[in-house]
């Protein structure tokens, strides 16, 4: 899937098929209901920490006005792909593993200690091509 954003568009591969790589259905599903429902549209990165991740999809902006994206039930955690540079990830709760909604960061390094902390974070895909740049 392509992302776009106002400092231009990259690709994400969703962990939704089987293939060399463990998949991760229902966090695909839940990630692709917010998208197709328009939940994401005018969404930005609204966390960016330097040497950890950059995170969205928890907010949308509309002229000046910032809302919170409607939630829906959390999804089920579904740890077990490595938070390796360039992957996407569901952002939850501390304390809560299974409280993963509509945010979602992109792991700008490799943050293993995201595999286990809060019961691990559901990697559901990886930044392909030169998205990362």
């Amino acid at each position: 899937m392509r992302f776009e954003t106002v400092l231009g568009s990259f690709d994400v591969q969703l962990y939704d098929r089987a293939g060399p790589t463990r998949t991760t259905p229902l966090t695909v599903a839940n990630f692709l209901s917010y998208l197709q429902s328009g939940a994401y549209t005018g969404s930005f990165f609204h966390r960016s920490a330097p040497g950890f991740v950059l995170q969205g999809g928890g907010f949308t902006l509309s002229g000046n006005t910032v809302s919170a994206v409607l939630t829906t039930a959390p999804v089920q955690n579904e740890p077990g792909i490595s938070n390796e540079r360039g992957t996407i990830a569901m952002a939850k709760i501390g304390g809560q593993p299974n409280s993963a909604t509509t945010s979602w960061f992109i792991n700008v390094v490799d943050n293993d200690v995201l595999d286990t902390d809060n019961g691990g974070f559901t990697v559901f895909g990886r930044v392909v091509g030169d998205g990362m740049e």
